[in-house]
């Protein structure tokens, strides 16, 4: 019984973190095309990019996905480590995609992204909104 309360209560917070996700994905790619073709490296731009859509995620994650009461700080410090990790990992997929395979940073960030969302999913529930220290 606990198992199956424990399953759903994780499906709903997946569909819950893809809606609010798929908000901060497409508030993140629409500023990354916004920057790139202002001018800036695509690097610079998910960068930016990032700078303001971590908050805006976190405040998601926190207050309606995991309805989370552990400390703010603890939890924020947590979240922040995981996009750093998982900026890297979409920073060095997106570099690949477009200088090794030659694609285009606006249709390789999709890729990069779809990926980065996965491992975030897990990282945010089990570490960040978990009780589990640094």
């Amino acid at each position: 019984m606990i198992t199956t309360v424990k399953k759903k209560t994780t499906f709903i917070e997946f569909i819950k973190f893809l809606f609010a996700g798929g908000l901060n994905t497409l508030l993140s790619y629409f500023l990354f095309i916004f920057f790139y073709f202002l001018g800036f490296h695509y690097g610079v731009a998910l960068i930016m990019v990032s700078g303001i859509t971590i908050p805006h995620a976190y405040l998601w994650q926190r207050y309606w996905i995991f309805k989370s009461k552990n400390k703010i700080h603890k939890e924020f410090i947590k979240f922040t480590l995981i996009y750093i990790v998982i900026f890297f990992i979409n920073l060095g997929i997106l570099s690949f995609l477009v200088e090794w395979m030659g694609m285009d940073p606006r249709f390789a960030e999709i890729i990069a992204i779809g990926i980065a969302v996965l491992v975030t999913f897990a990282a945010q529930k089990y570490w960040s909104f978990s009780h589990r220290e640094l």
